[in-house]
């Protein structure tokens, strides 16, 4: 089982495995622009391109890509952007230190909330994809864990010694409501608001240890209300039509029934958007296509596909020449099959080791890429 994992800081380690999708950037119901693990994908003239992540030295928490083609990339060691797609980078030393576990809510207007132990937090916005952000008056020593934003409402999900906690905005952040506690719970999760904006699709853990799937009145009115209980933790949720779906353990997608939720898939996927109608998911290669999509929930088609993405071409000075071309030949070679060392004979398999997604051999480089082993990095110019 993968949900293990789940247990180490994998947005703060150097990625060192197979790709894995993180957040799709659709216009007009087509992919142009994907954040991954290894790094970012743009669509340029109907080719997808990709640009490493080694020049920031971390895996981004999250990825923003403007209308500009701005490329911004929240990690542990600041903010880090790109505005020749993805040839060079450099620090917003502007910006916060630490981006810990922190989420973008992006649409018209982008959020940003930091989430350190050792000093005050707080939410910044940007209202031109980036080029200029202003903090706004929340500050707190909580942890700011994860954003949510519909229709103008920003959702504040915090974390302290004493449980999580939700606040509510309806001026974009410039002030909030009291926060409501969530005594008993822990290791919380904000995934969205549901399509009709009533509710706020959650997970966490119970005092027992139990890993439930919750829903929030988005008003903050009244306690949370637990739905089902799984055997890992909630790693991604959204609603299609008002049909609620879930993935556990990066594992398995389930789908709302009649009664309870019900398994529709088995494949890993790293993340579920709801967007313009439909249902985008990041899969994880090689098992399945990096990026999909589905009109329903249960019929999925490849949206793209790490076999259909090519190295960019940058100038020869860049941090890309330097770092990317290294980086690309580590990503594939986790694509193919490993085998032993010894002289026995090709058609003896005895010491073919598969690297497998899922269960077994897939917990390896998963690990791998949690503890960032192996790997070389060098710093971008700030």
């Amino acid at each position: 089982m993968l949900w293990f994992l789940l247990l180490l800081p994998l947005s703060a380690s150097a990625h060192n495995g197979p790709p894995l999708g993180l957040q799709p950037f659709v216009v007009d119901g087509e992919l142009v622009a994907a954040g991954g693990t290894s790094g970012v994908v743009l669509q340029e003239d109907g080719v997808a391109t990709w640009a490493c992540e080694d020049a920031f030295f971390l895996t981004p928490s999250f990825w923003h890509i403007g209308a500009d083609q701005r490329i911004l990339a929240g990690t542990t060691a600041g903010m880090w952007e790109s505005t020749d797609l993805g040839c060079n980078w450099h620090d917003r030393k502007s910006l916060p230190p630490r981006f810990w576990a922190a989420r973008a809510a992006a649409g018209p207007t982008l959020w940003m909330a930091t989430a350190d132990r050792d000093r005050p937090n707080g939410i910044w916005r940007s209202d031109d994809d980036g080029q200029t952000v202003r903090r706004l008056p929340l500050t707190t020593e909580e942890r700011l864990v994860e954003l949510a934003e519909q229709d103008g409402v920003l959702f504040v999900l915090a974390a302290s010694d004493d449980g999580p906690s939700l606040r509510r905005s309806e001026d974009g952040g410039e002030s909030f409501g009291p926060a409501l506690p969530w005594p008993g719970w822990s290791a919380t999760r904000l995934f969205g608001v549901s399509s009709d904006g009533t509710r706020l699709l959650m997970g966490a853990t119970s005092e027992t240890g139990r890993f439930w799937y919750l829903e929030q009145d988005a008003a903050l009115a009244s306690p949370p209300v637990p739905v089902q209980d799984f055997y890992a933790p909630i790693t991604a949720a959204a609603d299609l039509a008002g049909r609620r779906f879930l993935v556990t353990g990066l594992e398995r997608l389930w789908a709302q029934g009649e009664s309870e939720f019900e398994i529709v898939r088995e494949d890993a996927f790293s993340c579920l958007k709801r967007i313009d109608g439909e249902l985008w998911a990041c899969g994880v290669e090689p098992d399945s296509a990096i990026y999909q999509r589905s009109a329903d929930g249960v019929g999925w088609t490849d949206a793209l596909a790490w076999a259909d993405i090519v190295p960019r071409e940058c100038p020869a000075d860049s941090d890309y020449a330097q770092l990317c071309p290294d980086a690309w030949e580590r990503v594939n070679s986790f694509l193919v099959p490993r085998t032993g060392d010894d002289d026995d004979d090709a058609a003896d398999d005895d010491d073919a080791v598969p690297v497998e997604p899922g269960c077994g051999g897939g917990q390896a480089w998963l690990l791998l890429a949690a503890l960032g082993i192996g790997r070389p990095r060098r710093r971008a110019r700030g």
